[in-house]
């Protein structure tokens, strides 16, 4: 029995096989390339050549056509910018030629502008002025000799408002001083505090009034009061009896401060002792009358 491990042993013909073989191709192969004729090629070339000058020269007529248009198109917006320029120069000429008048009705506007604003505020004022209030302080003259509880003289002062409106914040000083013969200045800044109840002075009613005691300088030289009896054989001899004062208050409408200064003489003489000589009291008097005012701080 064969073995069929065994190298050694002969093979068989079914054995002995030729390996696969691939598929055969059917197609011919490729003839070989004959090189062409050089005067063929030259001539292609040639054609290739003129055909390229053809096309390039269209190029260059269709560039040159594109330039004459844009040459065309600008030389035209030359033209229209050139006659807008001379508009424009024509318009602004006559702005130059019309400037001065344009400049006069300007200032016209303004200057009436400034009227308006002008009359309005004066109008505003006046009518504040015609509406405020308006204090009058003034010592009641031909009244019996008042006191105060204590016995001491007094001289009552009266406060108006002829206003319209009520005073506010109302507030001042005031004194009645017995002066001398022969004093050189009345002490307006020993006047003492009146003290106002309310601070509020309405328009159109009755004045208020408020008892300034008389007072004169004692030998201390403090002010102290005194009695009527005490000064007046001397006052209606040689000294005289002066009353002043101030009051400040504000009206509704601005927070301007009101003042007002007020000074009288209430009892003293005025005779000449010598020919020749200035009546007695005359600078006091004068001094009183200058200290009469109105006027307004900020």
């Amino acid at each position: 029995m064969t073995n069929e491990n065994d190298s050694n042993a002969p093979r068989t013909d079914r054995e002995w096989k030729l390996p696969p073989q691939g598929p055969v191709s059917t197609t011919p192969p490729a003839p070989t390339q004959v090189p062409s004729d050089p005067k063929v090629s030259t001539k292609n070339e040639n054609e290739t050549a003129k055909e390229l000058a053809r096309e390039f020269r269209w190029m260059e007529f269709a560039q040159l056509a594109v330039s004459v248009v844009l040459a065309t198109v600008g030389i035209f917006a030359l033209i229209i910018y050139h006659g807008q320029l001379g508009v424009m120069r024509g318009q602004l000429g006559e702005i130059i030629k019309q400037f001065p008048a344009i400049q006069k009705s300007a200032k016209a506007a303004r200057d009436s502008a400034d009227l308006s604003r002008e009359t309005l505020g004066e109008t505003i004022n006046n009518f504040r002025v015609g509406e405020r209030a308006w204090l009058a302080p003034a010592f009641i003259r031909g009244e019996q000799r008042s006191v105060n509880p204590a016995g001491m003289a007094i001289c009552n002062l009266a406060v108006e408002n002829s206003g319209k409106t009520q005073a506010l914040k109302v507030q001042g000083v005031a004194m009645v001083a017995f002066i001398p013969g022969g004093t050189a200045r009345l002490p307006f800044e020993n006047a003492t505090t009146i003290q106002f109840n309310p601070t509020v002075i309405y328009q159109a009613t009755s004045p208020q009034t408020y008892g300034i005691p008389v007072v004169r300088h004692l030998d201390s030289g403090r002010w102290g009061g005194v009695e009527w009896d005490a000064i007046l054989p001397q006052v209606h001899n040689r000294d005289f009896l002066f009353g002043y004062g101030k009051i400040i208050y504000h009206d509704i409408f601005t927070d301007t401060t009101h003042v007002v200064t007020f000074c009288e003489m209430l009892i003293g003489g005025f005779t000449p002792t010598k020919a020749g000589e200035p009546i007695a009291g005359f600078s006091l008097r004068q001094q009183c009358s200058d200290y009469n005012r109105a006027y307004d701080e900020k």
